[in-house]
């Protein structure tokens, strides 16, 4: 799991399309008040007319400077729709959440520092929001800390201001014990042909699908996606949903059907379907109506052997969600790893590329977003890393 980073301030610019000859606009979301930055970066849309943003590790200050500043490790964002749009010169709606004892907004395991979350993706239904935590154990502080569990939290009362919601840990629930699986990368709940991610299922949209990332086992076996799916019912009753434990978890198999996982077991079953390689903890897989089908935007992990960082963000695509998605095609080259760009930083690491559908049009039918972190303590004065940086681009086809 990479240390992540996204979204904040507006300024426009054309910067070359790395997959083609086009160009793409982008921009990025304003510092407000004591926020001063943060990565990770999904969004979801409330239906109220506005976006919930989901960050990771943020800087915090109420004297506008990171160096010093609280690291909280997840806050929040709003934004409305009709004031916030993804290609304008400023952004006047972006509201930041935390709790305001400076502390997180999911956070259960207060009690316990080495215990935190970073939010994953998340999902509404029937006026309830759910989010996937990746809950992180770093007894010793480091910055590339491993996964220990994988949680859902619900908040019932999602339109009303994060600072209400006050959380209490009946609203957290495991949904994954241990680091082979991660759960929820990305959500996908009443998306695809009528709203049935699944068509061939009748019953499919009475399920949420959850991207999972299974990390590698060697060498020879290299992370990949999987997609696992529960019934939102279930998810409703919120009682266990634990993989191994809770017998109406299933999974896609290798012949093209979802089956029971075996119960008594977090171990991915031997004919489980690897649907997208390389494996990637921080993305999004969305469908588009307008084509037809699912894009899944990522940065690659290392995954596949090659050097890493990655400069470069990716997609692949499918007509349905778990077809053959059609091989890794370049998105995006990252103008701050590219030396002699005027965007260039030294050591930068960019990740967390993450599209959001509700900010599309047709001038820009693929909005996505990515973070930028520093390997030295630069990122504590350039206010130009670490936060969510917004392009808009053509949708690719195939």
């Amino acid at each position: 799991m990479l240390i992540r980073t996204i979204f904040v301030a507006i300024s426009l610019l054309s910067v070359g399309f790395s997959a083609s000859t086009q160009t793409e606009e982008r921009g990025y979301l304003p510092y407000q008040g004591d926020w001063l930055g943060g990565d990770g970066g999904s969004s979801i849309d409330l239906g109220n007319g506005s976006s919930l943003w989901l960050f990771d590790d943020t800087f915090i200050n109420t004297n506008g400077e990171r160096s010093g500043a609280w690291f909280v490790h997840n806050t929040v964002g709003l934004t409305p729709h009709s004031s916030c749009p993804w290609n304008i010169s400023s952004c006047t709606g972006a509201t930041y959440y935390w709790n305001t004892n400076v502390t997180p907004i999911f956070n259960e395991d207060l009690a316990n520092s080495d215990y935190y979350y970073w939010p994953l993706d998340g999902f509404m239904y029937n006026g309830t929001l759910y989010v996937v935590l990746n809950q992180v154990y770093n007894p010793n502080g480091s910055a590339y800390p491993g996964s220990s569990a994988a949680y859902l939290v619900k908040v019932p009362n999602p339109t009303q201001s994060p600072w209400d919601w006050n959380l209490p840990a009946s609203d957290f629930t495991e949904i994954y014990s241990g680091s082979a699986v991660t759960p929820g990368v990305s959500m996908i709940v009443n998306q695809g042909p009528g709203g049935n991610p699944f068509p061939s299922d009748p019953n499919g949209a009475n399920y949420a699908y959850f991207l999972t990332y299974v990390a590698a086992t060697s060498s020879s076996n290299p992370a990949y996606e999987a997609l696992l799916r529960l019934p939102l019912s279930d998810i409703v009753s919120f009682g266990n949903l634990n993989v191994g434990s809770d017998s109406n978890w299933e999974y896609f198999n290798n012949v093209g059907q979802f089956q029971s996982w075996p119960t008594g077991t977090t171990v991915p079953p031997g004919n489980i379907k690897q649907l997208i390689t390389p494996g990637f903890t921080e993305g999004t897989l969305r469908y588009h109506s307008s084509s037809n089908q699912w894009i899944a935007t990522y940065t690659d992990e290392n995954n596949d052997g090659n050097p890493y960082p990655p400069n470069e963000a990716y997609y692949q695509l499918a007509g349905n969600i778990s077809g053959n998605y059609g091989g890794q095609e370049n998105l995006f080259a990252f103008p701050e790893m590219a030396s002699g760009n005027s965007w260039y930083v030294a050591n930068a690491t960019c990740y967390a590329v993450k599209e959001h559908t509700e900010l599309e049009n047709s001038s820009a039918s693929l909005v996505f977003t990515y973070a930028c972190n520093d390997s030295s303590s630069v990122v504590d004065s350039n206010m130009n890393l670490y936060r969510p940086e917004i392009v808009g681009t053509t949708l690719p086809t195939q």
